[in-house]
């Protein structure tokens, strides 16, 4: 991209910036996904965020390991083969399950059971950017669904925001002026407010 266009850029990001804060507390979410997106498409490919429950939960089943009852190995929650087996009569009845999901260690190759297991979740660093947010919630029909879709599409609003800012920051600082004439303040000063606009890094 032309270093001409990092200014107009800027301009465009900040006002779908603000709109995506003021569309949040106003619960107007047809416009804040709209502003979302604007500013994801606003960024050249390879900066782009993407959103995919597939890529976002088989990243985080990377970080979750399994501990085998057994020999204590812990193995990649991913990596596991999980098998069906069918309960007793009696088990079935009490759990009203007809079925349990076992496991094989694949250290010392004995059964577990699943949903017994001891799992043990590795926990990044803060902050963390992964380049990559999971699917917006969806409205249910439970009857306090209102409130809370509100609080997880606000939280996910946040998770994607922050993923873009962390993008724009970078896209930025690669494709930075060479010719240094016009300073950071100038370059991040917001064109309706005058008001500087700190981007994550």
């Amino acid at each position: 991209m032309p270093q001409a266009a990092l200014p107009d850029l800027n301009t465009a990001y900040i006002i779908y910036r603000r709109e995506v804060l003021n569309t949040i507390k106003s619960r107007n979410y047809t416009a804040m996904f709209g502003s979302l997106f604007a500013i994801n498409a606003l960024l050249p490919e390879n900066y782009q965020v993407e959103i995919s429950d597939k890529k976002y939960y088989d990243m985080i089943a990377q970080k979750v390991f399994v501990v085998c009852k057994h020999c204590n190995e812990e193995t990649r929650r991913d990596t596991i083969k999980v098998h069906d087996i069918m309960t007793n009569l009696i088990v079935s009845t009490i759990t009203g399950n007809i079925s349990e999901k076992l496991w094989d260690c694949p250290k010392c190759h004995k059964p577990n059971n699943l949903s017994k297991s001891k799992m043990i979740q590795e926990i990044p660093k803060e902050p963390t950017f992964t380049k990559v947010v999971p699917n917006p919630p969806n409205r249910t029909n439970a009857l306090n669904d209102r409130n809370e879709l509100h609080k997880k599409l606000e939280k996910w609003a946040y998770r994607l925001l922050d993923e873009l800012e962390h993008q724009m920051s970078l896209f930025r600082l690669e494709y930075k002026p060479k010719d240094e004439d016009m300073t950071d303040n100038e370059f991040m000063n917001d064109p309706e407010e005058g008001e500087n606009i700190e981007f994550q890094a």
